[in-house]
C-alpha cells in the first residue's frame, strides 16, 4: 500500500512527505466506511492532494484529475470537497492562505480589505439570512478578492493556479473579482496609480523608455527616461526622492523598497 502511494505521489511530483499524511487519510476513510463511490485509486489521489493542501504544498490539479482518472475536473472537485468533510478538514480559506500559495502575502492586507467591503455590501444589499445561504466561506470568494486586489496594484499573479485553489470556473472566478473591484472605494484611483507608477519609474531610472535607451547620448532627451538630480534644486532633493519612495511603499509598491535608504 505504502509503494503505490509513493509511486503516484512520484507520478503527481509531489514531495514524499506526502505519503505518510495522505496513508493515514486513506485509513481514516476505510475506518468510517467512506468509499466515496470511487476507485481505490482514485480515493489515493485524492488523499495525496488533500495531503499535499494541507502541508501548505502546490498541487497541479489537472495532473491529479488525470492520476485519479475522474471523468472531469468539476466531478473530480466534487468527491475531494466530499472526502474534505467526512474528514473534517474543510476549513475556511483565507485570504492569507491564498497569498502564501501564490507567492504574494504583501498583498493580504489589501486583499481583507476588499474581501470586506464586498461582504458588507452583500450583507446590506440581501440581508445577513440570504448571505448566510450564499455561503461566503467558499474558497472562491477569498480568491476573487486577492485578484481583485492584484489587480487594484498592478501585481500579476497565476491565474489558472488561482483558479485550481478556488475550486471554481475561471469565468465565474474572474467575474466576481471584477465585481469587487468595482465596489472598492479607491477603484476611481486606477489612472493615478498608473501615473503614480510610471513617476516612480522615471525618478528611478526604470522606465521601459529608460532601459531601451540606457545607451543613448546624455545630450539627447529621448534617450533619458531618467528624471535627474539636476532637474531639482540640489537643496532637498535626496529627501524628496526618499520620502516619494517611502510614500510608493506604503501604497503596496513594493518593488521599490529596494532603493530606500533606511529599510524597515
Amino acid at each position: 500500500m505504502e509503494a503505490t502511494m509513493t509511486a503516484l505521489c512520484s507520478r503527481a511530483s509531489l514531495p514524499s512527505s506526502c505519503v505518510v499524511l495522505a496513508m493515514e487519510y486513506q485509513r481514516t476513510l476505510a475506518a468510517k466506511q467512506a468509499t466515496l463511490g470511487v476507485s481505490h485509486a482514485f480515493q489515493s489521489a485524492l488523499c495525496l492532494h488533500l495531503s499535499a493542501t494541507q502541508g501548505g504544498k502546490s498541487v497541479d490539479a489537472k495532473a491529479m484529475v488525470k492520476l485519479a482518472g475522474a471523468k472531469s475536473k468539476p466531478h473530480y472537485l466534487s468527491i475531494y470537497q466530499n472526502a474534505e468533510k467526512i474528514l473534517e478538514l474543510d476549513q475556511v480559506l483565507s485570504v492569507q492562505e491564498v497569498c502564501v500559495q501564490l507567492g504574494v502575502s504583501h498583498v493580504a492586507e489589501k486583499a481583507a480589505k476588499v474581501l470586506n467591503v464586498y461582504e458588507s455590501h452583500m450583507k446590506e444589499t440581501f440581508g445577513e439570512a440570504r448571505c448566510d445561504a450564499l455561503n461566503l466561506g467558499r474558497p472562491v470568494y477569498p480568491c476573487a478578492a486577492v485578484n481583485a486586489a492584484c489587480k487594484i496594484i498592478g501585481e500579476k499573479i497565476d491565474l489558472a493556479k488561482l483558479s485550481d485553489i478556488s475550486r471554481a470556473k475561471k469565468k465565474d472566478l474572474l467575474e466576481l473579482s471584477e465585481e469587487m473591484v468595482n465596489l472598492q472605494p479607491d477603484k476611481d484611483d486606477k489612472a493615478g496609480t498608473k501615473k503614480k507608477l510610471d513617476f516612480m519609474d522615471k525618478i528611478m531610472g526604470v522606465s521601459e523608455e529608460g532601459k531601451e535607451n540606457s545607451d543613448a547620448d546624455p545630450g539627447d532627451k529621448k534617450g533619458r527616461g531618467r528624471i535627474r538630480e539636476e532637474d531639482f534644486e540640489d537643496d532637498g532633493y535626496d529627501d524628496w526622492k526618499e520620502a516619494m519612495l517611502r510614500k510608493a511603499v506604503d501604497d503596496g509598491f513594493l518593488k521599490y523598497k529596494k532603493y530606500l535608504k533606511v529599510k524597515n
